[in-house]
Formats: C-alpha cells, structure tokens, sequence
C-alpha cells in the first residue's frame, strides 16, 4: 500500500449522473470487449496537448473518498487537493483526507513531504522534471500523488499511457459548462472523466473505482482550474514551521516500521 497519503487510484474522482441501465448495459460492450474508442483516444489527446502548453497552473480539487471496515460497513471521508505548478520542475501539492494533512513542496533541487496536522516534515536532494520526481518518488520511497496521471500526460518527452479500453458515455453538466463524460478501463481500477465540449479541455470531473478486495475504494472530485495566474519561484520554497520536527524519509526498501 502507498505509504503517505492518497494513493493515484483512489484520488482521482468525482461522482457519476445516474444513466438508466440499459444505457449501462450498452456503453459497457465495448470497454467489456478491450477496445478503447477512437472518441474516448481522442478525448485524452486533446487534454493532454493542451496540459503540454501550459507553463504553469493551479487546481483545486474537492471531493469525498469511499472505503470499508472489515465488517463490510462503508465510510466515507472528505477529500481535498490542491497542485501549484510551474513547468518543468517545481510543484508544491497539498491534500487532506479527513482531518489528515499532507504536503508536498519540490523546488527542483529539494523534494519535502510535511505533515501540517503533526508538525513533521522530511527533505531528500532531487532533481529533474515533475515526471521525473514522480517515477523516483514512486521507486525510491513508495510515495504516489494523487492525480499523477496530470503531469505524467503533460510530459512532452514520453508518450502518451493509454488506458486498455474507454468509451463516451453521453454528456452531463460541469458547472456551467457541458462535459462530455467517458469511462476508462485500467488493471485494477475503473475511471471516469469530465471534459468540457468548448473551451479549454481540462478534467472537470473524475470518479475512480477500485475493482480489487471485497470492498474496492470509491473516490470522486470535482476540479476548478487556474491557468492564467503568475507564478514566482519562491512560492514553491518551503519554509519550516515553528517548532516542526524533521524525520527521514523512509525508502521503498524499507520493511514497515523501518525508520
């Protein structure tokens, strides 16, 4: 299990519009089958073109995250994230599941994960692009954002990860915009995405459900876009809170309870 805060599968989300079952049933035929549309293709295309373009932005995501005690009695907890971005390599993410705080803060020479609602934090050296920070932060110290999939479709040096099979369901409303909605399929999990049909093609929406256990995770969010706003260098500097305790980072490698 990913050690520190939401894992990339359970965070993505926002809540499904209700469709009949028969629409169910006849959208579910061809990502059933393994294909993935060429709509659906297209749809991810497009949104990461235009991620690619974008120097800098910042989203905030709100939401509510499902899981299940051993008695099979479901929970629900609030989610939350928030992503300051400037391209390549700086990030500084914020997210909270309950009262649980997490942040994360790389100025491209340092990564720093804090835990606001304990006083702790932990700093490695590291360096390179924000797809590059997630590939070591995953290898080295088992760590996963949620919403990678972001960054990692924004990257302009690797291809596009497809899903194994996707379709367009039909269309729903994202505030005051018209979303086209489309369901993905991947190993382990289902999800689904907003994107408006004018205007820039950013995810509004995402619902993630987990297809593994007894009782798999049910994560959903809505997304609100800044992309337009400035973005300084200091910004994304971490600055040690009064009376915080630094602690070392555990590695991958490490058995559970490894300091």
């Amino acid at each position: 299990m990913r050690s520190w805060v939401i894992n990339a599968v359970s965070a993505l989300g926002l809540s499904a519009l209700a469709i009949s079952a028969s629409e169910v049933r006849a959208a579910d035929a061809p990502a059933a089958a393994g294909t993935l549309a060429p709509e659906a293709r297209a749809a991810l295309e497009g949104m990461s073109a235009y991620l690619r373009g974008l120097k800098s932005f910042e989203v905030i995501g709100e939401g509510s995250s499902e899981t299940a005690l051993d008695s099979g009695q479901k929970i629900e907890f609030g989610v939350g994230l928030r992503y300051l971005v400037s391209q390549p390599g700086k990030l500084v993410a914020e997210f909270s599941i309950g009262a649980r705080q997490r942040q994360m803060f790389y100025d491209g020479a340092t990564l720093t994960i804090a835990a606001p609602d304990k006083n702790y934090y932990a700093q490695v050296p590291m360096t390179g692009s924000l797809r590059s920070l997630l590939d070591k932060a995953s290898v080295n110290y088992d760590l996963e954002l949620p919403l990678a999939g972001l960054f990692r479709w924004s990257d302009p040096s690797r291809p596009l990860e497809m899903p194994t099979s996707g379709l367009k369901v039909g269309t729903a409303k994202c505030g005051t915009a018209v979303c086209n909605q489309f369901a993905f399929r991947q190993q382990g999990f289902d999800w689904q995405i907003w994107i408006p049909q004018t205007g820039a093609p950013l995810p509004m929406r995402f619902v993630v459900n987990g297809r593994i256990g007894k009782a798999p995770p049910h994560t959903a969010m809505n997304l609100t876009w800044k992309t337009d706003a400035p973005v300084t260098p200091d910004r994304f500097a971490f600055v040690v809170p009064a009376g915080a305790t630094r602690i070392p980072i555990k590695s991958a490698e490490q058995p559970a309870g490894g300091k």
